[in-house]
């Protein structure tokens, strides 16, 4: 068995990530872990917002109580696994577009937060008295005291400065204090890791290392101030930028992840990105539930979601389903809080074989779990973004599919031209694995007629361990009105997926399982955006994986970097946003 080393912060404040509101122009949604759920009673959760860090004027309190789980471990464990509480406060009543500064909190009762806003007015009202005494202070008292300063250093260390500030000034990128304070030994651990995975590529080993060990680095610190960013309104676009969405699959908590993850936020972090589509497989917890406690304290530890907004689908290894319990997706709908179209729907699994635990390689279809996590969607500036779950129905009686239905209803291609979808199991597969998945049969035989007959411009996926980007396809064939399919599952999972053909299927664009990596949509107008695969870790390789359906290895050679203009097919068709 793996050893699972997981971190303990002692019931701090941790595990802090964002979600868009139901509205993302105007609400966001603050997710975070306190307490163990041993704990008799759960503390109460809440969020001080404001324009900035010294201005945190708004109490923000959970409107539901904080939820923990407890789940079946691995026979060999021995024991149930309890999680910590997860509070998710919903912060509405915003401006769109708009810079807040936030702060998470926790008292032992509703009263608490009572006196806190007590305590807040009183600070407002001795701020106003400060700020109106300090507009009286004499400026030439405060320039003299300038003056006295610069006449202090001396020439040889005014030198020095203008030096050092010329290099920062050159620097790309310049980290805040949080991420210094958080990052104390990643780096490090990174670059071992690297030289590991060197290694093992060139023994033509598989590369299937351990969870993420989270005790190597520290806690995060439970004060931190952090911000955040609302969607501009719908329709409407980032006042000083172009909108800008990061796709990721599969993403685990291994070293490629980590190489996807530092990436992503030390090129496209929250300066660049607007929101981050994780398209299913977050933590691969492999049953046993620390797992998920390591992979939360890995984004922790790579801060990014909690200053971004991260919108989540559910994969098959999110499902948890675990001998002797017939419970799915506890840990999935527990930790997490999408924009809920209502609350979850969840049977437990009751199949032949419920006693032992789910084939991930050949999971049932379908299973209960619909609303909550499962299937949602949102409005971020010119992208219309429908969530899906490949797991539950999608049978055109379901739920999920009438839901669909009536979700491209709302649709308005005039405010929102771009419209985006994203499940977790692909249709268009060039890979050898996953081509007889229920799921994929499901999709391709109730979904894509949608996908096709509402334009949609981009569908996103994961599962399959690689990259591919179709070109616009309809039913098998290329057609210039069908969407583009993309699968992002290169986000850090072990690379694994030989191609099922040697040469492209006629759809396919470009295919590539050599390397790891995130997609970045940047949305120009009503017409256009890029798309670019970004490539993450050592640069190009070939990369050996081993075929389990002809039981060979196969070297996979490097694919190249992608990056493409995709054109809005449905408003160049119609001529009307």
């Amino acid at each position: 068995a793996i050893h699972v080393n997981q971190r303990d912060c002692n019931g701090e404040i941790r595990h802090v990530r964002l979600s868009v509101g139901p509205d993302p122009s105007t609400s966001v949604i603050v997710s975070f872990a306190s307490t163990d759920s041993s704990s008799p009673d759960p503390m109460v959760g809440g969020v001080l917002v404001g324009s900035s860090e010294d201005k945190l004027h708004r109490v923000v309190m959970e409107r539901e109580p904080a939820q923990a789980y407890t789940a079946m471990q691995p026979p060999h464990l021995n024991y149930n696994y309890t999680s910590p509480y997860y509070h998710h406060v919903l912060i509405d009543g915003l401006d769109p577009d708009t810079v807040y500064s936030y702060k998470c909190v926790v008292r032992n009762s509703e009263g608490g937060f009572k006196h806190l806003e007590k305590i807040i007015a009183r600070e407002i009202d001795e701020n106003v008295d400060e700020e109106e005494a300090e507009e009286e202070v004499d400026e030439e008292e405060a320039e003299e005291a300038i003056v006295e300063v610069e006449e202090e250093l001396t020439t040889e260390q005014k030198e020095t400065a203008e030096e050092v500030d010329s290099l920062f000034m050159q620097s790309e990128y310049r980290p805040t204090e949080e991420e210094n304070y958080q990052l104390d030994g990643p780096d490090d651990r990174k670059q071992r890791r690297r030289r590991q995975q060197q290694q093992a590529q060139l023994r033509r080993r598989r590369l299937a290392p351990p969870p993420y060990d989270s005790t190597q680095c520290r806690c995060p610190d439970p004060e931190a101030v952090r911000t955040f960013r609302t969607a501009p309104v719908p329709g409407g676009t980032p006042v000083d930028k172009h909108l800008k969405i990061a796709l990721i699959g599969d993403i685990g908590q291994f070293e490629h992840s980590e190489e996807t993850l530092d990436h992503l936020r030390t090129h496209h972090g929250p300066s660049v990105a607007d929101v981050v589509l994780l398209a299913g497989d977050l933590a691969y917890p492999e049953y046993d539930h620390r797992r998920w406690d390591t992979f939360l304290d890995f984004l922790d530890d790579y801060p990014l979601v909690d200053q971004v907004p991260l919108q989540v689908t559910p994969g098959n290894h999110d499902i948890d389903k675990a001998e002797q319990d017939s419970q799915i997706f506890q840990a999935y709908e527990t930790r997490f809080r999408m924009p809920r179209v209502a609350p979850p729907h969840i049977e437990p699994y009751s199949g032949e074989d419920s006693d032992d635990l789910l084939k991930m390689s050949d999971v049932p279809y379908p299973l209960v779990y619909d609303y909550g996590n499962a299937f949602y969607s949102f409005v971020y500036g010119q992208v219309h973004t429908i969530v899906l779950n490949s797991y539950t129905s999608m049978e055109k009686d379901s739920t999920q599919y009438k839901w669909l239905i009536e979700e491209f209803a709302r649709v308005d291609r005039t405010v929102t031209p771009w419209l985006f979808v994203m499940f977790h199991v692909p249709i268009y597969n060039t890979f050898h694995i996953h081509q007889r998945d229920k799921q994929l049969v499901a999709a391709r035989d109730n979904i894509e007629e949608l996908l096709v007959d509402h334009h949609v411009n981009l569908v996103i996926n994961g599962h399959v361990h690689a990259y591919m980007r179709s070109h616009p396809v309809a039913y098998a064939a290329h057609d210039p009105d069908g969407p583009v399919h993309v699968i992002m599952g290169a986000g850090g999972r072990d690379a694994d997926a030989p191609y099922l053909n040697e040469e492209p299927e006629e759809w396919v664009a470009v295919r590539d399982a050599s390397v790891y990596g995130y997609g970045l949509v940047e949305i120009f107008n009503a017409t256009h955006l890029r798309f670019d695969w970004v490539h993450t870790g050592e640069g190009d390789h070939p990369n050996h994986v081993w075929d389990k359906v002809e039981e060979d290895e196969k070297e996979m050679p490097p694919g190249g970097v992608d990056a493409f203009i995709l054109k809005n097919q449905h408003i160049l068709a119609t001529g009307r946003w």
